[in-house]
């Protein structure tokens, strides 16, 4: 099981992918946001990050890297993709970031007009790329047969203990 979480060689079903990743990690967010309000009362949600949840936010960066990695060697891409996209991410959310920063939104000041096309901008970077990766990794299904990665996860010759474990 650990060679699923933390290698990065070979390739996921979008089952696993949802299963075993996605429902794992809200899982561990969720349990580790509420231990830190009730073991540290001071902590607010959306605002501050517990003790708890940093350190499942950086115990779980490489397991999410391995994973989204292979979910792109089953759609036949290289797992380097996944950094475009968090680059690009990054960049949208930092644009828009800075351009609320420079509005005076924290503040309470309304955004001025000239600030809207590096909102729009920024904010549309993130939900354009984010939503881009989220569709190729969690809904396009992976290439049939072999690929340059592996062998596909779903291939007919497994037993139900191979795939289900």
């Amino acid at each position: 099981m650990l060679g699923f979480y933390f290698s990065p060689f070979g390739r996921i079903s979008r089952k696993d992918f949802w299963l075993k990743y996605v429902l794992v990690l809200i899982g561990l967010a969720i349990g580790a946001i509420i231990i830190d309000m009730v073991v540290f009362p001071g902590v607010r949600v959306g605002q501050d990050t517990g003790p708890l949840e940093g350190v499942v936010n950086v115990v779980s960066l490489w397991p999410q890297i391995a994973l989204t990695t292979k979910r792109f060697h089953d759609r036949g891409m290289s797992g380097w993709w996944q950094l475009l996209f968090n680059i690009a991410i990054g960049a949208g959310g930092v644009f828009a970031y800075s351009a609320m920063l420079e509005a005076g939104v924290e503040r309470g000041l309304p955004i001025p007009e000239n600030l809207y096309l590096p909102l729009l901008v920024g904010g549309g970077m993130v939900l354009l790329f984010g939503l881009v990766e989220l569709v190729i990794l969690g809904f396009l299904p992976g290439t049939r047969g072999s690929n340059k990665y592996g062998d596909d996860p779903l291939a007919p010759g497994e037993s139900a203990a191979e795939v289900f474990s």
